[in-house]
């Protein structure tokens, strides 16, 4: 399910299907309720960058696509807060003091494989590719629209 979150909190209620039996009722019913559940539970998207103002700014640009963002100035931190709570999305400054934003990427996913990543950097960086099929690079500054629809592709991937 968590595979299409971002699509699904973008979605209408869609009709229902004639139902031919009790099993297809059952499963219809079904169906419906982990959509609703789906749907009313937001985004979660963990922002590191150690720059506060561009962490502030970005913050408030991510949450307004009904998303709830923790931002973070440390990779340490997010590290911490990624074990103790559920993410969909990390988005990570690349340069960070201690830990980078690329040694935090591969401790999480470490952590949990299918994690959905995005590393932010002040200039171009090398294909992440070998990082997984969830992890992706964005140039800074980036608009609105671009980060949107990394984070989009990157939960239909």
């Amino acid at each position: 399910m968590s595979r299409n979150r971002c699509l699904l909190d973008e979605r209408t209620e869609s009709s229902q299907a004639p139902v031919d039996s009790d099993h297809d009722h059952m499963t219809s019913i079904a169906m419906d309720v982990d959509h609703a559940e789906v749907t009313a539970a937001p985004l979660r998207i963990l922002y590191v960058e150690d720059n506060a103002i561009v962490r502030e700014v970005t913050s408030e640009l991510l949450a307004q696509q009904r998303r709830e963002v923790v931002a973070l100035a440390t990779a340490e931190e997010a590290l911490h807060e990624f074990k103790e709570r559920r993410y969909d999305v990390v988005i990570t400054d690349v340069s960070l003091p201690v830990m980078s934003g690329i040694d935090l990427a591969r401790n999480i996913l470490r952590l949990k494989p299918e994690t959905s990543i995005i590393i932010a950097s002040g200039y171009a960086l090398a294909p992440v590719e070998s990082m997984g099929p969830k992890v992706r690079t964005i140039v800074k500054p980036f608009e609105a629209s671009q980060i949107d629809s990394l984070i989009t592709d990157l939960c239909t991937a």
